[in-house]
């Protein structure tokens, strides 16, 4: 007999789950064989890689990645896809917090109004499998505006803001569309550097992000988790990713620890196994492109490099989205919160292959994050075997 599937057919009608474009845009520059110029590896330069082709088309768009995952998650576009010039006067907006797609990345909208451009978008998507479509801002708005942006939304079918620094101070887009479109998801974000503290200490006690209590993001972060829909933790170095995220993670629970009034969701970038167990959501960005563009004869990737290959690993995504059928994100306030004392470290020597970050090459850097974390559970206890992998059961650590 078939042992039965477990999984909902359905996907959740509810979810903060996401796959953004800004690191296909960054990859795609000067793509299709060896580098030209690597100084012209820029943010600037992976904002012009958006367009309606490399999202579309039927070769190697990016809206046909993720194909068995793409109903459990909202399509994202990132920065490159609005206007960037008008008069701010008569249009609503301004360079980078409008809802008008460029006409020259989009030229099969720009002759529709603005809310008919996103449901075209959007209904495209849809039809390719995908939950629906998501938008990038920066900056703020007037209440005026906003109001119109998240009707616009609304009339769009539009589910999800990610709102890239700004609008923290008396939350206009949050009012917006508790007022008018309460389904939007609102993410708000302010950066906090690459790397946690103690970057160059090997056996520090401790390395502390920006959101851990006393320290410059923490008090910002614990208003912004009281007025907002998703906390992301932000973008970090490859290749120390997990205990970098995982730290700051870990520093923001400890002081929402059992408090409803933290009622946002944290979002931890492109973990799905870290968010399935700590029931965060996920702003997945990898892609299956790999030597597609080389730097002498190399891939280079600044932000997927990594020994674990996450091109390969796009299943990893898939399953989160599974997952969510069953078990969605919890706020940062819900429930208990437990880590232990023991701290584990990584490390790695970068160069120019390995991250953006262009004050990290020739340096060795050190980041950590606690061994054992559990919501709303009592801590595991771990022990190791003979050959030194841990497993479940024994002694705490």
């Amino acid at each position: 007999m078939d042992s039965p599937n477990l999984v909902p057919e359905k996907p959740a009608d509810h979810s903060p789950h996401y796959w953004c474009t800004w690191y296909a845009q960054n990859y795609w520059q000067q793509r299709g064989g060896e580098i030209t110029d690597f100084d012209q590896l820029t943010n600037l330069g992976a904002q012009e890689e958006m367009s309606h082709h490399n999202i579309f088309n039927e070769k190697d768009g990016w809206g046909h990645y993720l194909k068995r995952g793409r109903e459990d998650l909202t399509f994202l576009i990132d920065h490159g896809w609005q206007i960037r010039e008008g008069d701010w006067n008569t249009t609503p907006g301004r360079p980078y917090f409008n809802f008008i797609s460029d006409p020259a990345d989009f030229p099969s909208y720009a002759d529709l109004a603005p809310p008919e451009q996103m449901k075209t978008f959007n209904e495209e998507l849809q039809a390719l499998g995908w939950r629906g479509l998501g938008i990038w801002v920066r900056g703020g708005a007037s209440m005026a505006d906003m109001e119109t942006f998240v009707k616009w939304s609304k009339q769009a079918g539009v589910t999800y803001w990610k709102i890239d620094g700004g609008d923290t101070g008396q939350f206009i887009a949050m009012k917006a569309k508790n007022k008018h479109y309460p389904e939007l998801i609102m993410e708000h974000a302010h950066a906090p550097g690459h790397f946690n503290a103690n970057t160059e200490v090997p056996d520090a006690e401790e390395y502390p992000s920006t959101f851990a209590a006393g320290e410059s993001n923490a008090e910002r972060t614990l208003n912004n988790l009281k007025h907002t829909d998703i906390i992301r933790v932000y973008d970090v170095a490859p290749h120390l990713i997990t205990p970098t995220t995982i730290q700051r993670i870990n520093d923001i629970l400890l002081q929402t620890n059992g408090d409803p009034a933290y009622k946002a969701v944290l979002n931890s970038q492109d973990l799905p196994y870290v968010s399935m167990a700590l029931g965060t959501g996920i702003a997945s960005k990898r892609h299956p492109n790999y030597m597609e563009r080389t730097w002498n004869g190399r891939d280079l990737h600044h932000q997927l490099e990594d020994d674990r290959m996450m091109q390969f690993r796009m299943n990893e995504v898939e399953r989160l989205g599974r997952w969510s059928r069953i078990a969605l994100p919890m706020a940062a306030g819900v429930g208990s919160y437990r880590r232990s004392e023991h701290i584990l470290i990584d490390h790695f020597t970068h160069d120019e292959y390995s991250t953006w970050n262009r004050g990290t090459y020739g340096k060795t850097l050190y980041q950590g994050a606690p061994a054992i974390m559990a919501r709303h559970m009592p801590l595991p206890e771990v022990e190791a075997d003979e050959e030194g992998n841990a497993m479940m059961a024994g002694a705490p650590w």
